[in-house]
Formats: structure tokens, sequence, C-alpha cells
């Protein structure tokens, strides 16, 4: 699989290890602080989570990809409750069904990638073309058994984001 690293952190703030190198935000929980003179609000928090969701999506249907399955789940098992947006009664009805093995829609990958990115839950989803992991700090990898079309490529950069050949730290082994 290529294993592709998308996120809203400009490589070329990167250093020679590959940190960033800007303040920048990393989480729901830094709505309403300031980032280079800029407030995070709510609506630019949602901006950037619904590309990340809308990357999701097109690599879905650049690989024809109607379902992914549940991996690895990690959840307290707890209605979760974000101080910051509040979730959707679909979301809740994701969230208290989910369990490793189970088959998710695009529409239940939506919820459960926007629970994964406000830190509710973490979780790997895959098949046997495609996976995503979501990592700390605002980090989403995604691998395909196809490189990335140009197209998708701009697509998903046409939304603020980057996309970036690497491979995912959560892959196991065999999965390489």
């Amino acid at each position: 699989m290529i294993s592709y690293r998308i996120t809203k952190y400009n490589p070329k703030f990167r250093n020679s290890s590959g940190a960033y190198q800007k303040n920048d935000w990393t989480s729901i929980s830094d709505i309403g602080k300031i980032f280079e003179g800029k407030k995070l609000t709510k609506q630019e928090y949602l901006k950037i989570e619904n590309a990340y969701i809308q990357g999701i999506i097109a690599f879905m249907d650049s690989l024809h990809i109607a379902s992914l399955c549940i991996s690895y789940l990690e959840n307290d098992g707890t209605i979760p409750k974000s101080r910051k947006i509040s979730c959707s009664k679909a979301m809740l009805e994701t969230y208290k069904n989910l369990e490793v093995g189970k088959q998710l829609d695009k529409e239940e990958i939506t919820d459960i990638a926007r629970l994964a990115l406000r830190e509710l839950l973490w979780c790997k989803l895959e098949s046997e073309r495609m996976f995503i992991h979501f990592g700390y700090d605002y980090y989403m990898y995604i691998g395909s058994s196809k490189i990335a079309p140009d197209f998708l490529i701009k697509k998903i950069q046409d939304e603020d984001l980057f996309v970036e050949e690497f491979k995912s730290p959560y892959l196991e082994d065999d999965k390489e």
C-alpha cells in the first residue's frame, strides 16, 4: 500500500527532521486560542475538520470503496461530550454501536472521523485496498492500493490540506 500523510500543516515549515515549526492549533480544545495572531474560531475549526472528511470520501470514491471496517478501537464507552462543538444525534448513535470488526458506510465513517478528530475516540479503519489512521495533533494517514491520481491530490489541496507520501506510524508490519 502507498501511505499518505494528510494534514493542515504546510511541509515547507518543517525542519530537517520533519517537525513542524510554526505555532498552530492541534486540537478541538484550541478553539478560542490565538495562533500566529489569529483566534481559532469554531467556524475555522469546522472548515478544516470538513476538509479532512472530504479528503477521506474523495479517497474512497477514487478507489470505489463503499465501506471500511473498524480494525482497532479505543473508547471508554461513555457518551462523548465536547465542550467546544456538540455531537449530532447520528454521531452519538454511531458511537454507541462501534465495535472492532464492524463495517461502516460513508455516513458512519464521516461520524467516526469527526469523533476521532475531536479526540473522543481513536481507531483504525481498513479494507483490503485502503486504510485510515488518525494520529495525534490533527494528523491523518491514508493508505491506498493505488497511487493517488493528480486530480485527487489537487482536490484535497484545494481544501487547504497537504498530501505527502509518508508511512503511517500506526501500520503493523504485516500491513505494509
